[in-house]
C-alpha cells in the first residue's frame, strides 16, 4: 500500500485557536443532520486512508464577549431525533465480532493497560460514555454525549459543559456532573499511580485539581459546580485541547467501582466477572467470561431513549487468525479485529471471493502514530547526546535503516513512513518533502544504497566491520516480535549485532524501557488524538512526563519549541515552528521511526447506517446501527 493512492478528506485533524474561540456547543449529536453522501464502498481491500478534518458546528450566543474578530453564530436547533436519509432503520437483531481476546484484566480505560480491540477501545461508545465525542455520522464533527451543550470563556482557558439531567448508570444508579469530574480527576491526578498514559494530553494542558499539599486548587483543573454544570480550566489557550478531549481515550466511567478502588491505596483494575463494567453507554454488559465472550445488550435506560437499534451485540475471542476468517465465512462473525487482530489483505481477498463482493465492505483505517526504536541515550555506545562517536552511531542506524522493505515484511505494504509527524498532514510536510529533506525516509533502490554506504563508513569510522560488529542489548515485547527481527536484520548489514532479549508481554518491556535496563527498545504508540500535540505530549516526552520516550533524552531547544506551538492560532505559523522540531527530532536520532501500519475494517454488508473509523484511535460505536434482512 503506497501513500500516494492515500485520499485525504483534509490536511488533518489540527484545531486552530481560532476555532476554538468561536464558542462550539449545541445539543447536537449529529443524528439531527444526515451525513453527505457518500460514494458506494469498494468491495475489494482498498489503499485509500483518510485523515478527518475536525469540525465544530456553529456556535451559542452568550453573554461572554467573543474574542475580536471572531462572530458568533445562532444556536442550532437541538434534537436527537433521528433523520431519515435512506431506509427506515429496522429495530432489533444482533451481531457478533471475532477479536483476539475478550474480557481480560484491562476494562478501566484509564487503566493504560486496555488496549485496541473491541473489549478495549470498542467499548467507549458503547458501554461508555464521552462528554463530547466525534459525531457517529460522519466521524468528523465534534458533537456532545454526555454534555447536551458547552461553551469556551473569553480567556481561552475555562470550558463549561452543561451535563445532561436524569442520566442513570447501568444499575441505575443517578448519574451527574460529580461522575464525570471524578472521572477527568483520576486521569489528572492519577490515584495510586494510575497509568493513564493514554490522556497524557489533558495533564499537559489542564490545571493540576490539587496543590502539593493534596488540597484542591482555587483552580482546580476540573470541577462539578453542579449536578449540570462541569468546569475545565486550562494553565493557558491550548490550540489542540478540544482534539484531545473528544480521543475516545477520554471515556467516562461512573465513579461507583472506581472510586472505592482508588480510596482502598493499591490500586486494580475493574472487574467483569465481579459486574463492575457499569457504564452509561447504549450497550450494557450482560455477561462477561475471559478469554471466551463478552455479550452485550440493549441499555433500555440509555438517556438517547431513541437508541440503540440493535438488541446487542457478542464479541468472541478467537485467538487464531484463520479461525477468525473461518468463524466470518460461516457466518458466526460479522466483523473481524480491530488493530493487531484485524483481517489481513489476503484474508479480505479470499473472504470477497468466497462470499461475494456484495456481501462485504472492507474500509481501510489509518493507524497513524509513531512505531520505531528508542536508543538509550544515557549511557554507551548511543549516549550521550553531542558525543562524537555516539551521534555518528545514531545516524548510521537512522540512515540505514529501509523503512520500505520493513513494511513489506511486517505489513503486506499496508503502512506508512513513521515521520515525526503524520505524513498524510502535508500543511507540515508533503511525503516528497519528507523523503527529500529527512535523510533515512527514503528508501528507492538508489537513495537507500547510497545511506547504507555511508552508514557503513560511519562504523568503519569508530573500528567496527563484519568482522567487529558493534554489540547491542535490544528488548522486544513477544507481540511485536516481527518488527524487532526485521529491525534486526537491518542492524547487521552496518555489523550492529544484537542480543535479542523477548520479553514475554508489553507490560514487561515497559519496565524494562522505564529502568533503562537496554540499548535498543521497540515501542508502537497510536496517536492519541489527532493533533501534532498528539505525538508531542504522548509519545515524544519523557516516559516521566507522560509520554514514550524511553531514550531518556528530550533536546531542551525542542521542548521550548514544543510550549511555544502550544497556542498558535494559525496553522501556517505553527507548521513553521513543527518543521524545526521535527528537524531536531530527526537529527538527534534517538528515536528512530520506522512504519505505521494500516488496518482493512472488515464487516458483513448488512450492517447499515454504519461509518468506518477513519483513524483507528476513533468510535466503534454500533449505537446507530441496524442490520438489514
Amino acid at each position: 500500500m503506497h501513500l500516494d493512492s492515500i485520499i485525504k478528506r483534509a490536511t488533518g485533524l489540527v484545531l486552530a485557536l481560532g476555532l476554538l474561540f468561536v464558542l462550539a456547543c449545541g445539543s447536537s449529536d449529529e443524528a439531527a443532520a444526515p451525513a453527505a453522501k457518500k460514494a458506494d464502498p469498494t468491495a475489494t481491500p482498498t489503499t485509500q486512508l483518510a485523515v478527518p478534518e475536525m469540525k465544530i458546528p456553529t456556535a451559542t450566543s452568550t453573554t461572554v464577549p467573543p474574542k475580536p474578530g471572531v462572530t458568533v453564530a445562532a444556536k442550532p436547533k437541538a434534537t436527537n431525533t433521528p433523520v431519515s436519509t435512506g431506509p427506515k432503520p429496522i429495530y432489533g437483531g444482533t451481531t457478533a465480532i471475532g477479536g483476539e481476546d475478550v474480557g481480560g484484566d484491562a476494562a478501566d480505560p484509564v487503566s493504560g493497560q486496555a488496549g485496541y480491540g473491541w473489549s478495549g477501545l470498542g467499548l467507549i461508545g458503547n458501554l461508555w460514555s464521552q462528554v463530547l465525542r466525534f459525531s457517529l455520522a460522519d466521524k468528523q464533527t465534534v458533537a456532545t454525549d454526555l454534555a447536551e451543550s458547552w461553551s469556551m470563556d473569553a480567556d481561552g482557558k475555562t470550558y463549561r459543559f452543561k451535563i445532561r439531567t436524569g442520566i442513570k448508570d447501568h444499575e441505575g444508579n443517578a448519574f451527574d456532573a460529580h461522575d464525570v469530574a471524578y472521572s477527568i480527576y483520576r486521569m489528572l491526578e492519577r490515584p495510586n499511580k494510575l497509568s493513564s498514559k493514554r490522556q497524557g494530553c489533558l495533564r499537559a494542558y489542564v490545571n493540576p485539581v490539587n496543590d502539593e499539599n493534596g488540597k484542591q486548587r482555587a483552580d482546580a483543573g476540573v470541577e462539578a459546580i453542579s449536578a449540570t454544570e462541569l468546569v475545565i480550566r486550562l494553565a493557558a489557550p491550548r490550540t489542540a485541547f478540544v482534539a484531545c478531549f473528544v480521543s475516545p481515550w477520554t471515556a467516562i466511567v461512573p465513579d461507583t467501582y472506581v472510586k472505592a478502588i482508588d480510596d482502598s491505596g493499591t490500586y486494580r483494575d475493574l472487574s467483569p466477572v465481579k459486574g463492575e463494567l457499569i457504564g452509561t453507554g447504549a450497550f450494557k454488559a450482560l455477561k462477561v467470561e475471559p478469554d471466551n465472550l463478552m455479550q452485550m445488550e440493549r441499555n433500555p435506560n440509555y438517556f438517547l431513549s431513541e437508541y440503540p437499534y440493535l438488541d446487542g451485540y457478542t464479541i468472541y475471542a478467537i485467538p487464531d487468525a484463520n479461525t477468525r476468517v473461518a468463524a466470518f465465512l460461516s457466518g458466526k462473525v460479522d466483523y473481524l479485529g480491530l488493530f493487531g487482530d484485524a483481517a489481513s489483505p489476503a484474508d479480505a481477498e479470499r473472504i470477497i471471493k468466497q462470499l461475494g463482493a456484495d456481501k462485504v465492505r472492507t474500509p481501510a483505517v489509518n493507524a497513524n502514530g509513531w512505531r520505531g526504536f528508542p536508543l538509550n541515550v544515557m549511557k554507551a555506545p548511543f549516549g550521550p547526546v553531542g558525543d562524537p562517536k555516539a551521534d555518528d552511531l545514531r545516524d548510521a542506524i537512522q540512515w540505514a535503516a529501509n523503512r520500505e522493505e520493513f513494511n513489506k515484511l511486517g505489513f503486506n505494504g499496508t503502512g506508512h513512513v513513521a515521520t515525526p509527524y503524520f505524513i498524510g498532514w502535508e500543511w507540515i510536510y508533503t511525503k516528497d518533502q519528507w523523503f527529500k529533506e529527512y535523510r533515512g525516509f527514503d528508501s528507492s533502490a538508489d537513495v537507500k544504497a547510497k545511506d547504507l554506504a555511508d552508514a557503513q563508513a560511519l562504523m568503519t569510522k569508530h573500528g567496527y566491520s563484519k568482522s567487529n560488529p558493534l554489540k547491542v542489548y535490544f528488548v522486544c515485547a513477544t507481540g511485536n516480535r516481527k518488527d524487532c527481527e526485521i529491525f534486526d536484520q537491518q542492524l547487521a548489514r552496518i555489523w550492529i549485532e544484537a542480543d535479542l532479549y523477548l520479553t514475554p508481554d508489553y507490560a514487561s518491556a515497559d519496565a524494562a524501557g522505564k529502568s533503562g535496563d537496554f540499548q535498543i527498545i521497540q515501542i508502537s504508540k497510536g496517536l492519541s488524538f489527532q493533533d501534532p500535540d498528539g505525538y508531542n505530549v504522548s509519545t515524544y516526552l519523557l516516559e516521566s512526563d507522560g509520554g514514550r520516550n524511553f531514550s531518556g533524552y528530550v533536546n531542551p531547544e525542542w521542548k521550548k519549541l514544543m510550549d511555544q506551538q502550544l497556542t498558535m492560532n494559525d496553522q501556517a505559523e505553527r507548521a513553521v515552528v513543527l518543521r524545526k522540531m521535527a528537524r531536531l527530532f530527526h537529527d538527534d536520532a534517538n528515536m528512530i521511526g520506522m512504519v505505521r501500519p494500516g488496518v482493512i475494517g472488515l464487516h458483513r454488508s448488512t450492517w447499515q447506517n454504519w461509518t468506518p473509523p477513519i483513524v483507528h484511535t476513533d468510535s466503534y460505536s454500533l449505537e446507530r446501527v441496524w442490520l438489514s434482512k
